[in-house]
C-alpha cells in the first residue's frame, strides 16, 4: 500500500505529458551485516506546475526492484506532491547525434538486388546448361536398306541456333557476374559503414543502467520547490570494524577511534555521502502481530485471505465500444489478391519468379516471428494449478500447445505467405490452410499475481484479450529503451545475472588481517559515520572513521613469575563511545610511534576494555624459593614441607609502575583432604585470591591463584615474600616430589 510519503513498486500507467529526467546524486548509505540501503535525492523544480513524471537514471544494475521506496519532501513551506507509482526499468544513454545515422534502407536495397542478379545468374546457367542439352539425333541404320537422306538444312540450323543462344546466354552471363561482383562490393561497403555507425551508437553492456519512473500527484501541492528521496537495496557489500588507540607517552590519556573496514562492488561509486554501519540483517522476515478478537464459543477455523478483490463477471462488456468502433474497419480491410494459380508446375522458376519467392519467404519468415513473439508475450508465466479465478484471470484450462513450426524453412514460409489457391494442389510447395487456432487458455492464481507491478493487460486484438499476464523482466526493462529509441543488442537477462553475480563474489573475499565478521547476534546496533565518506566500487576494503572519543587510561604491568619473567603491559580504561564495541583489531601508538595490532574484545556501552601492550622492557622481575622438611609427630608421624617464595621488582623506568605479580599455591584436591593440609603462612606485603576470568574454551578453571598489587616507584625496587606449608605423613610421597618450588 502507499500513502502520503511512500510509493512502493507497482504497475505502470500511462502518462498525460513527457516524463522529465532529474539528475540525483547519492545522499545517504547504510551498510548492513550483507548488503546496503542506498538512499538518492534530487530536486523537483516546480516551474509553474510539477511534472506528472519524473525519472531517476542511473541506477546500478544489481539494484533489488523489489526494495525501491520513494518519497517527497517538501523544500520549504507548503505541502509537496505526492509520489503514487514507482517502477523499475532499464536505463540507456541516449544516442550520439554527432554519428552517422545507419544506413538500413540502402543496405536491405543493396541486398535484394544482389538477390536478383543472384537469381538471374543461376537461371541463365540453367538456360545453359539445358541448352547443351540439345543434341542432333543420329541417323537411323536398317540392316537391309540403305540409310535415308539426311535433313542437312535442319541439322545445320538447330546446330547455328545452338551456337547462338549460347553465346548470347555466355555474354548475359558474363554481364550479370560483373554486375553481381559490383553488387557485392557495394553491399560490403554498406555493411562496413552501417557497421560502424551502429557500433558508435549502439549502447554497451557496461553503459547500462537501471531507472526508477515515479507518479506524482500534485492535486494539493503547495510547496515553492520539493526534493525526491529514491531508497533501494543494492548486493556486493560488506563491512567489518577496526579500531586506533593514540596514547600520550606516560600512558595516562588515551584517544580511541573507531573504524569500519568496507568494500563494496555495487556498480555506483559512493562519493561525499553519509554512512551509516549496522549489525543487522538487510532482509529478514519477520511476521506482524495481528490482534485478534476475542469470542465466546466454539472455534472456527480462519478464513484464507486472498490478495485481489473478484473479478467482474463479463470481461467482453469492457470491450464493446472497442468493437464497435475498429472491429468492422478491421474486417472490412481488403485482403491482399492472391495470383492466379498455375497452370502446370514449372521444374526450373525463372529470374523473376525466384526473386518474388524469395521475397514471400522472408516476408512469411518475418510473419511467423512475429507471431511466435507474440505468442510468447501474451502466454501465462505461470503453472497451471487449477482456475480459482474467471474473468480478468481467465478459465481453468490448460495452456495451449504451441503449433510445430514448418518443417522446410522456405517452402513452409512460401506456403504460409501464399494462399492455398497461389499453388496448385498437389505441386511439390503446395501446404494446406494452417489450423485454427487454439482458443487461449485461462491464467491460474498463484503467487505470482501478487506482483502487480509485472501485471499486463493483453490488447484487445490479441488472442488473449481480457486477461492479465504476468510480463516477463525483459519486457519490463524494455519499456524505457522503446521510449528512448534506443538499440540494445546485448543479452539484457544475462547482463543483470552477471551484474549480480559480479555483486556476490564480494562475500568470498579475503578481509584485512585481523577483521571478522564475528559480532554478537545478540543486539543490533547502527553506527554512524561522523563526516562524509568515499568509498569507490571496486571490491577492495577501505578504512573510514566512523566515532572518536577520549578516555582516562589507567596502566598496569602484570607479571606470572613462576612462568614467566617477562613483564607484560597492559592499559585499561573506559568505553568513550556512546555504543557498543564489537571484536576487532586495534592499532596502538604510543605518542607518534606505531606500538602494535591488538586483539579487541565485544565490550558494551560505558563497559572496561583491556588491552595487552607487549613486554616491557624497562621493569625486570626475579623469582627465588626455598625449600625445608621436617619430621613432626610424638613417633615422627608426619613431614612438614616449608616453602618460602621471594619475588624481587625493579623497576628501571622514569615513572612509578603499577605492578600485579600473579602466583599459585598448591591446591589439595577433595578426595585427600585429610592426608594432605596446606597452609598458607606469613605474606608480605599482604596478597588476595585472583579468579581468572578471560580464558578460552576448554581452559580448565584456574585454582589456588592469588596476585599483589603494588606501586613500584620511578627507579626504585621491592620484594615480594610468600611462606607455605605442606603437610603429609611421612611414610608418603607427593607426587613429582616433596619440593613443590624449585
Amino acid at each position: 500500500m502507499l500513502d502520503s510519503r511512500w510509493g512502493g513498486a507497482g504497475p505502470s500507467r500511462g502518462v498525460g505529458m513527457e516524463p522529465v529526467s532529474l539528475e540525483s546524486r547519492i545522499d545517504a548509505v547504510t551498510v548492513y551485516a550483507q548488503g546496503a540501503r542506498v538512499a538518492r535525492a534530487a530536486v523537483l523544480a516546480r516551474n509553474g506546475g510539477y511534472p506528472d513524471t519524473v525519472i531517476l537514471g542511473g541506477l546500478p544494475l544489481c539494484l533489488r526492484d523489489d526494495s525501491v521506496r520513494v518519497r517527497v519532501e517538501a523544500d520549504g513551506a507548503g505541502l509537496p506532491p505526492t509520489a503514487t507509482d514507482v517502477h523499475v526499468t532499464l536505463d540507456a544513454p541516449a544516442a550520439d547525434a554527432s554519428q552517422r545515422p545507419a544506413v538500413g534502407e540502402a543496405l536491405e536495397a543493396a541486398r535484394a538486388d544482389e538477390r536478383r542478379l543472384e537469381a538471374l545468374a543461376d537461371q541463365t546457367r540453367r538456360e545453359l546448361g539445358r541448352l547443351g542439352q540439345l543434341k542432333l539425333a543420329a541417323r537411323a541404320a536398317p540392316k537391309d536398306e540403305a540409310p535415308p537422306a539426311t535433313p542437312a538444312d535442319a541439322r545445320l540450323a538447330l546446330i547455328e541456333l545452338r551456337e547462338h543462344e549460347a553465346r548470347a546466354l555466355t555474354d548475359e552471363l558474363v554481364r550479370l557476374d560483373r554486375e553481381l561482383d559490383d553488387a557485392q562490393r557495394h553491399r560490403a561497403d554498406l555493411e562496413a559503414e552501417d557497421r560502424a555507425a551502429t557500433s558508435a551508437r549502439q549502447v554497451r553492456e557496461h553503459e547500462l543502467r537501471k531507472a526508477a519512473v515515479i507518479h506524482l500527484s500534485s492535486g494539493v501541492a503547495s510547496a515553492p520547490g520539493a526534493r525526491v528521496v529514491l531508497e533501494y537495496q543494492v548486493p556486493g557489500a560488506r563491512w567489518a570494524p577496526a579500531y586506533a588507540l593514540r596514547m600520550d607517552r606516560g600512558m595516562t590519556r588515551a584517544h580511541l577511534e573507531m573504524r569500519a573496514v568496507i568494500a563494496q562492488r555495487t556498480g555506483e561509486d559512493w562519493s561525499g555521502v553519509g554512512l551509516t554501519v549496522s549489525t543487522a540483517d538487510m532482509l529478514r522476515w519477520t511476521e506482524l502481530p495481528e490482534l485478534r478478537s476475542v469470542r465466546i464459543g466454539r472455534q472456527q477455523p480462519p478464513v484464507p485471505r486472498a490478495g485481489w478483490r473478484p473479478p467482474p463477471d463479463d470481461t467482453g462488456e469492457l470491450f464493446r465500444d472497442w468493437d464497435r468502433a475498429f472491429r468492422g474497419k478491421l474486417q472490412a480491410q481488403p485482403q491482399p489478391t492472391p495470383p492466379p494459380p498455375a497452370a502446370a508446375a514449372v521444374d526450373e522458376p525463372d529470374a523473376e519468379q525466384t526473386a518474388i519467392m524469395d521475397m514471400l519467404a522472408q516476408e512469411a519468415e518475418e510473419r511467423t516471428a512475429y507471431q511466435a513473439l507474440r505468442e510468447e508475450i501474451e502466454a501465462p508465466r505461470v503453472q497451471q494449478r487449477g482456475g480459482l479465478l474467471g474473468g480478468l484471470f481467465g478459465s481453468s484450462a490448460p495452456a495451449p500447445k504451441k503449433r510445430a513450426a514448418p518443417p522446410a524453412p522456405a517452402a513452409a514460409a512460401l506456403a504460409g505467405a501464399m494462399p492455398p489457391g497461389g499453388i496448385v494442389p498437389g505441386s511439390p510447395g503446395y501446404v494446406g490452410p494452417p489450423p485454427p487456432e487454439p482458443e487461449p487458455a485461462g491464467l491460474a492464481v498463484d503467487d505470482t499475481l501478487l506482483r502487480y507491478g509485472e501485471l499486463r493487460m493483453a490488447p484487445p486484438d490479441g488472442a488473449r484479450r481480457g486477461h492479465l499476464t504476468i510480463a516477463s523482466r525483459q519486457e519490463v526493462y524494455l519499456e524505457l529503451l522503446v521510449a528512448q529509441e534506443v538499440s540494445v543488442e546485448v543479452d539484457l537477462l544475462t547482463a543483470l545475472a552477471r551484474a549480480e553475480r559480479r555483486a556476490g563474489e564480494l562475500d568470498d573475499s579475503a578481509l584485512p588481517a585481523g577483521c571478522h565478521y564475528v559480532w554478537s547476534r545478540d543486539y543490533d546496533h547502527a553506527y554512524p559515520a561522523a563526516t562524509h565518506i568515499e568509498v569507490p566500487s571496486d571490491g577492495s576494503f577501505h578504512a573510514v572513521a566512523l566515532a572518536a572519543a577520549a578516555a582516562d587510561v589507567r596502566r598496569r604491568y602484570v607479571v606470572v613469575p613462576r612462568e614467566s619473567c617477562d613483564v607484560f603491559r597492559t592499559a585499561e580504561l573506559d568505553n568513550p563511545i556512546d555504543a557498543p564495541l564489537l571484536a576487532g583489531p586495534v592499532d596502538v601508538y604510543l605518542g607518534d610511534d606505531f606500538l602494535l595490532t591488538a586483539p579487541l574484545d565485544t565490550t558494551v556501552a560505558h563497559g572496561r576494555l583491556e588491552l595487552g601492550l607487549g613486554v616491557e622492557q624497562g621493569i625486570k622481575v626475579a623469582r627465588n624459593s626455598r625449600f625445608r622438611e621436617e619430621s613432626v609427630g610424638l613417633m615422627g608421624g608426619s613431614l612438614e614441607l616449608h616453602h618460602q617464595i621471594v619475588v624481587d621488582v625493579n623497576n628501571n623506568l622514569d615513572q612509578p609502575a603499577p605492578m600485579e605479580v600473579r602466583e599459585r599455591l598448591p591446591v589439595v584436591p577433595e578426595a585427600q583432604d585429610d592426608e594432605i593440609k596446606v597452609t598458607v603462612g606469613a605474606v608480605s606485603p599482604p596478597w588476595q585470591p585472583y579468579e581468572q576470568t578471560s580464558r578460552s574454551a576448554g581452559d580448565p578453571e584456574l585454582e589456588g591463584g592469588h596476585r599483589w598489587r603494588v606501586d613500584v616507584g620511578a627507579g626504585a625496587s621491592t620484594s615480594l615474600c610468600a611462606d607455605y606449608l605442606v603437610k603429609i605423613s611421612s611414610k608418603h610421597e607427593l607426587v613429582g616430589g616433596n619440593r613443590r618450588e624449585s
